[in-house]
């Protein structure tokens, strides 16, 4: 008795009742002790429309994998190491960090690249015979699905 009077104690069992043929008890499941079971932690909503994506190394290198380590505008291959992040829609007009915003480049696009819109850019590496016709209406349509957010950074195990 003293055993069951000890898991009691613990809040393990409930004593139900004593009488000649025993003593019965109702056993708690570990959800039901108290500091047993730690409350689950509720993880802080992340708003991927508000992360910076310039800024931060972490977010960068996941728009180099979203691009899937390719050049958005010539499609050079591109490394952790060589590559940089550009604004679709430049800052001095008001671009924004935002992952519907900003995409892996090569160094020497983003420097031909200056402060013009993406989309102008594009057409200037079709007419310069950089990229195909077939090539840059590809870029177009993923341009417009990049703005639209229709091509996410994958943010699993980052933030």
């Amino acid at each position: 008795m003293k055993k069951l009077r000890s898991l009691e104690d613990k809040g393990c069992i409930k004593i139900v009742s004593r009488s000649s043929r025993g003593t019965e008890i109702r056993v708690l499941l570990p959800k039901d002790i108290p500091g047993v079971v730690p409350a689950a932690q509720t993880l802080p909503k992340i708003d991927l429309e508000e992360l910076d994506f310039f800024s931060s190394p972490a977010l960068r290198l996941q728009i180099l994998k979203r691009d899937k380590y390719k050049c958005f505008y010539c499609f050079r291959n591109l490394s952790e190491a060589s590559y940089t992040v550009d604004h679709i829609r430049p800052q001095a007009e008001g671009g924004r960090h935002s992952y519907r915003n900003v995409v892996a480049c090569c160094f020497e696009c983003n420097v031909r690249k200056q402060n013009r819109d993406g989309k102008a850019f594009l057409l200037q590496n079709y007419r310069e015979g950089m990229l195909t016709a077939e090539e840059y209406q590809e870029r177009l349509l993923a341009l417009e699905s990049v703005q639209a957010g229709g091509i996410k950074p994958d943010l699993t195990n980052v933030v």
